[in-house]
């Protein structure tokens, strides 16, 4: 009796340890599946906060350099219309017009450019990069190497270029660069590319801890959202991003 007494209290045992371990095991999954929502949630607020921002930036082109544009082509149009007497010099009047029509065609597409790069959706990234790096020829002196043979995916091209416009923004405003060097390549199914300047530098380590970096931490959002990775050489001021396609 004593025995069969043991061989139950010892099943009760084993049963109890194998539920609580069942329990804290599935419990364990729970946590690191909601941390990974948790995270793919942030990272998105964050992707969509540094849009919002674009947008914004663009909306006040708009009202800034077009709109005033256009304000100043209606106010001409209403004197010629309205005042055509006073006006001494219709071919005068006419050339203000066309200039300023002009320069409202000129931002329009910049704007435009902004919003979606019409090379982009055409043509991919390498005809895209290069009308990307004319806004910049006055600057700095590029190399670029670009040995894709096939379009990618949209998602991963247009967050792929707004990276390295990310960066090339950044080498302008703070490298005082001279020369910049970009690299694309793919192996197998992942896509490496890689981005230098020659300018003066920064301690990355230091903006990654401290996240003082709007502009870095909207490339490494960015580089989140396509599962790719990161890499950066401090001696050599060089960034490395590996994204898989498939």
């Amino acid at each position: 009796m004593q025995e069969v007494d043991d061989v139950f209290f010892a099943m009760v045992a084993s049963t109890t340890i194998i539920l609580f371990l069942s329990v804290l095991f599935i419990f364990i999954i729970f946590r690191h599946l909601k941390y990974k929502v948790d995270a793919k949630a942030n990272l998105f607020k964050e992707i969509y906060l540094a849009q919002e921002k674009e947008r914004s930036k663009i909306a006040m082109d708009l009202h800034d350099d077009l709109g005033s544009n256009l304000l100043c082509i209606k106010m001409k149009l209403d004197e010629i219309k309205y005042h055509k007497e006073s006006i001494l010099d219709f071919n005068q009047e006419l050339d203000v017009l066309i200039t300023l029509t002009s320069d409202a065609i000129v931002k329009n597409r910049a704007t435009s450019h902004l919003l979606m790069p019409e090379s982009l959706s055409r043509y991919g990234l390498e005809s895209a990069f290069m009308d990307l790096f004319k806004h910049y020829e006055r600057s700095f002196n590029f190399s670029f190497t670009c040995d894709l043979t096939k379009r990618l995916p949209f998602l991963i091209e247009i967050n792929v270029y707004r990276i390295v416009s990310e960066l090339l923004s950044n080498t302008a405003k703070h490298s005082k660069a001279t020369e910049v060097k970009l690299s694309f390549r793919l192996d197998g199914n992942l896509l490496i590319f890689k981005y230098s300047d020659n300018g003066r530098g920064f301690d990355f380590e230091t903006i990654q801890k401290t996240s003082t970096s709007i502009g870095l931490s909207n490339i490494k959002n960015r580089v989140s959202f396509l599962n790719g990775v990161l890499d950066f050489d401090k001696e050599k001021f060089v960034y490395c991003i590996q994204v898989p396609i498939s």
